[in-house]
């Protein structure tokens, strides 16, 4: 999950190079969109490291043979795992988003300079 955090910095600069004004509305949006995807960026990072752990406790309970609590451990496992990946599509689609308006916008003020 840091390739995903790394994504969403580089966006942040990206955007930042733009020079976006926060007093405009594009500009409010687009800063707002790439806080939120950090917020969210983070969150599966922490979730992922819960991930791990509730792995690491499912592994020792399975060495010490308790597998009813070890199929309950597990269930969990999943049920994060899916969470995540259902995360980490929408992430994937605001990053796509969001690039997909930042390039707009410099295509537009690009256009606008040559005329």
């Amino acid at each position: 999950m840091e390739d995903l955090i790394k994504k969403v910095s580089y966006l942040k600069g990206y955007a930042d190079g733009l020079d976006l004004s926060p007093k405009s509305d594009e500009g409010k949006l687009i800063i707002k969109l790439l806080d939120v995807m950090s917020e969210m960026a983070d969150t599966i990072e922490e979730l992922n490291l819960m991930m791990l752990k509730m792995l690491l406790t499912s592994l020792m309970i399975v060495y010490l043979k308790l597998p009813t609590i070890c199929t309950v451990t597990m269930s969990m496992t999943i049920m994060m795992t899916m969470t995540t990946m259902i995360i980490s599509t929408i992430m994937m689609t605001m990053i796509t988003t969001v690039t997909e308006m930042i390039i707009l916008k410099f295509n537009v003020r690009t256009a606008v300079k040559t005329l």
